[in-house]
């Protein structure tokens, strides 16, 4: 099963008080890449994976649990040493977006997947739309170098073989618009890349 990228609503991070009504796709999600999927991916220290909705629904309450503990994310560090860039402990609205998720039934929320229009018809991705249940749109190879100065990773392969910078990191940027931005470069993990972009309107996914 190939993993999928997030791009998401910026409103998360932007907000003074948490959304009543939050969705995994909208809300929630921006805040496990940010502070999560570090440790919980294939190949890390978690003991589970936080890379979709389908992974991350059955620990709900578990996760609703330990963040208002504040026992996750992990911060070993004195808060009373100053601060640190790297700092992953959750705000109070980050937290009570996480509550408020959980209490009105962990919903999903709308979700695309983008990819280069050479790939659209690759099995495996119209497979992983299928399953996902999201719309799947062919970007052209122009909306793709026309990220050239935003990806974090650019990719010789992708260069010489699509004429791309990069595929996952270009389409998902792509994908979330202006004003969209990717959240940490391009995941890989059993065959599959995957990169998580934040879009100013609406939740997309990607897929390399």
């Amino acid at each position: 099963m190939p993993l999928t990228g997030l791009a998401v609503s910026l409103a998360a991070f932007a907000a003074s008080t948490a959304p009543e009504k939050p969705t995994f796709s909208n809300d929630v999600a921006p805040i496990l890449f940010d502070r999560c999927v570090s440790c919980h991916r294939p190949g890390e220290a978690a003991p589970m994976s936080f890379t979709s909705y389908q992974l991350v629904r059955p620990w709900v309450k578990a996760i609703r649990d330990q963040v208002v503990a504040r026992n996750m994310p992990v911060w070993l560090a004195d808060p009373h040493s100053g601060s640190f860039k790297n700092d992953r402990r959750l705000s109070q609205v980050e937290i009570d977006t996480i509550v408020n998720w959980v209490s009105t039934g962990a919903p999903e929320g709308e979700r695309q997947m983008f990819t280069l229009a050479a790939k659209a018809d690759e099995p495996g991705l119209i497979e992983a739309a299928r399953l996902l249940g999201a719309e799947l749109t062919a970007l052209s190879l122009a909306a793709l170098n026309a990220q050239v100065g935003r990806i974090l990773t650019p990719s010789a392969a992708a260069r010489a073989r699509f004429g791309a910078p990069n595929i996952a990191e270009a389409a998902a940027l792509a994908g979330a618009g202006e004003g969209g931005r990717l959240i940490g470069p391009r995941l890989k993990a059993d065959g599959a890349t995957c990169a998580v972009a934040l879009s100013s309107e609406r939740p997309i996914l990607e897929r390399r």
